[in-house]
């Protein structure tokens, strides 16, 4: 059965656009599309569809307003365009916290049907609709509380630094986790989520406002220090200096990797600098980061958890760690911040 997408936007440019890419697409059908968010929310009861796109800026109802009454009566994944500024990521950060699943750049490029290039970016459009259908989408992963049940015995760990990577549905993953964490949170914080570039300050900010923790985006030459959360900035790799006793190092885009920021690269680097002393918690998201990392921290007997499957918005980065048995402990996102505190330290010492 094809997926069924309802597609929403003012623009009727790039609602033609985004219809013609998906009618090209075998395994996705069109079922309607929508001009503002109330529209939005009537055809969503109307129509059923398996995914909505959602654009933000929109006339008698934005975008974000939509998702949040979609997300209400009916939960289901729904994929945000954006736009590349400061002032679109604070918006599409809104829409993931209304329930949004992912998000997309809004620019002609992405719908533009003139080389391979774009070629390639109309066809992870689709695949990113699609990963939403295989990965068991269900309401639970929405409850503002889930229950907090015990998790397991203690580990006794005692790392240097704390490295927390994720992709899709991580930002709400990630906050979830941080803002349950106190100001004197013994050991430094590492974020690494797959954003692009002019995202993760937005992120940054964002969580800075939410949490006891004093988190930043991370600059080059930054010293890590406990009680602080350093998010590594998108476009960019983030590795540690071990001439520089573990600062901070931001290096330039590289197009031969695919992820920037890269999991693999700051988990593999902290291995290096902290062999040993690196707790790294993979959590939901499509792909494989982070398992080539995973395995070089577990090399140096560092410890590795994965989040668990029935609180991910996407069961892949996880899943692909625990199946090469590189995952110390499968934990809930309800119990990561107790985890950290029992396990890891809750005050300066």
């Amino acid at each position: 059965m094809p997926i069924k997408v309802l597609v929403v936007d003012d623009s009727a440019f790039f609602r033609k656009r985004i219809v013609d890419i998906f009618n090209k697409h075998n395994n996705i059908s069109v079922v309607g599309v929508a001009e503002n968010g109330v529209e939005a929310i009537a055809q969503a009861k109307i129509l059923e569809p398996d995914a909505i796109t959602m654009d933000y800026e929109m006339p008698v109802m934005d975008g974000v307003s939509a998702i949040e009454q979609i997300m209400k009566d009916k939960p289901l994944p729904i994929l945000m365009f954006s736009s590349l500024t400061y002032e679109g990521a604070t918006i599409t950060l809104s829409a993931l916290q209304a329930g949004a699943t992912d998000f997309l750049s809004k620019t002609l490029d992405t719908v533009d049907h003139g080389d391979s290039h774009n070629q390639i970016l109309c066809e992870k459009l689709c695949d990113t609709v699609k990963n939403w259908k295989d990965s068991n989408f269900h309401k639970k992963k929405f409850n503002k509380q889930i229950e907090n049940n015990s998790y397991r015995k203690r580990l006794n760990i005692n790392p240097d630094v704390v490295l927390i990577g994720a992709s899709t549905g991580g930002p709400l993953a990630i906050k979830a986790i941080l803002e349950h964490l106190p100001e004197k949170f013994s050991v430094p914080i590492v974020v690494v989520q797959h954003m692009p570039a002019s995202f993760t300050l937005a992120f940054s900010d964002r969580l800075n406002s939410m949490c006891k923790l004093s988190i930043k985006h991370a600059e080059n030459g930054d010293v890590l220090k406990p009680g602080f959360v350093y998010v590594a900035p998108g476009g960019h790799q983030l590795i540690f200096d071990k001439r520089k006793k573990g600062c901070l190092s931001v290096l330039g885009a590289d197009d031969r990797v695919q992820y920037q920021p890269c999991l693999d690269i700051t988990f593999a680097s902290a291995a290096r600098v902290f062999p040993g002393k690196v707790l790294a918690i993979v959590l939901t998201g499509m792909g494989s980061d982070g398992k080539d990392g995973a395995q070089i921290l577990k090399k140096t007997a560092s410890v590795v958890w994965t989040q668990d499957p029935d609180s991910c918005v996407i069961y892949g980065m996880p899943m692909v760690v625990k199946e090469a048995q590189l995952s110390d402990a499968e934990v809930k996102l309800s119990d990561m911040s107790n985890m950290l505190i029992e396990e890891v330290g809750s005050g300066y010492s």
